[in-house]
């Protein structure tokens, strides 16, 4: 799908929406991560009920915050977004990381987009149910989706500058 069209946004928003048809969730956010500006944003979204969208919200990170998502993530690929917030409850984290429970909907796990070795962003996958008990087949087909994902983000992220730095060229050859 995501090679069927060239549009970034189209192309996000067709494979969530597959994916979370085909494996009946509720809702998926993809959050991209600027370290640079601190921010965490929601950038694509997909809700089977339209009353769970949420505003293209942009929440404040802090350096802590980015440290304690490496920390998670390079130790496996699909996280318990409930069962962290569970374990920063109990530990003496005090980083603003745990606001991530405003883009949690019942039972949430979540898996890093990762590009030349750093997190640019991670998905969300949501299931109303509270305390879900998700499966072995869902979690990898959650870890595939995100692979597809993932790799489509940087291919069009790649073709997007290699056609911008193909625009430059040529109108500087043309100066």
């Amino acid at each position: 799908l995501i090679e069927d069209t060239k549009d970034l946004k189209s192309s996000v928003r067709m494979v969530i929406e597959q994916v979370g048809k085909y494996l009946s969730f509720d809702r998926i956010l993809v959050i991209l991560i600027s370290p640079e500006k601190r921010l965490a944003t929601i950038t694509y979204q997909w809700a089977l009920n339209t009353q769970n969208i949420i505003g293209q919200n942009q929440n404040t990170i802090t350096s802590d915050d980015i440290e304690q998502m490496i920390k998670t993530y390079s130790s496996c690929k699909v996280v318990d977004v409930n069962k962290l917030m569970k374990q920063y409850e109990d530990s003496s984290y005090t980083g603003k990381h745990t606001n991530i429970s405003s883009f949690v909907l019942g039972s949430t796990l979540s898996c890093p987009l990762i590009a030349e070795g750093s997190i640019f962003g991670i998905i969300l996958y949501n299931k109303e149910e509270i305390n879900y008990n998700w499966s072995d087949n869902e979690r990898y087909f959650i870890e595939e989706a995100t692979r597809i994902i993932n790799n489509g983000l940087n291919k069009l992220h790649a073709d997007r500058a290699s056609q911008a730095k193909s625009s430059f060229l040529s109108n500087m050859s043309h100066e």
